[in-house]
């Protein structure tokens, strides 16, 4: 029998235990999380601006002859000088009806001088030359371009 009776009292502590557990539960307050900080993580990044070539870095000749009724333009580059941040530097020259004429890659002396002869017509106006520096990002298709230095040659 006191192997009767153990499980007898085993069964009684069991069912005095299971709803005293689920009382319990009932009564306890509910288990809530809340997040009241916030925080942000510091981004660490900056860019650079690529300043416009000055006059004195890049001194250019340009003239304008009227021979036989037609215009002989010639503007070259004399001297080439630095822009911090490029890694290119561009002149583009321009004709009175604003067309680009020429597009040169100041680092080659072959292309640093633009020489025209236009016809009356063609070439009267203001002729546009700029020196632009670039920064050609490695291994991407990405220019960033300064400001051009704009400079004119009037032709009459």
């Amino acid at each position: 029998m006191s192997r009767r009776r153990r499980s007898i009292a085993e069964a009684a502590r069991a069912a005095g235990v299971v709803p005293c557990l689920i009382l319990g539960l009932a009564l306890a307050p509910a288990a809530n999380a809340s997040y009241t900080s916030t925080g942000n993580a510091a981004t660490s990044y900056s860019a650079a601006t690529v300043p416009m070539p000055s006059a004195a870095s890049f001194p250019v000749t340009a003239s304008c002859l009227k021979i036989s009724g037609n215009f002989h333009v010639s503007i070259a580059a004399t001297s080439v000088g630095t822009v911090q941040y490029a890694n290119y530097l561009e002149i583009t020259v321009r004709n009175p009806g604003g067309a680009v004429q020429f597009t040169g890659d100041l680092s080659s002396p072959s292309q640093r001088t633009y020489s025209t002869v236009a016809s009356n017509n063609a070439g009267r106006g203001t002729w546009t030359y700029e020196i632009r520096a670039k920064y050609k990002v490695p291994n991407s298709s990405n220019i960033w371009s300064s400001q051009p230095l704009t400079r004119t040659l009037v032709c009459s």
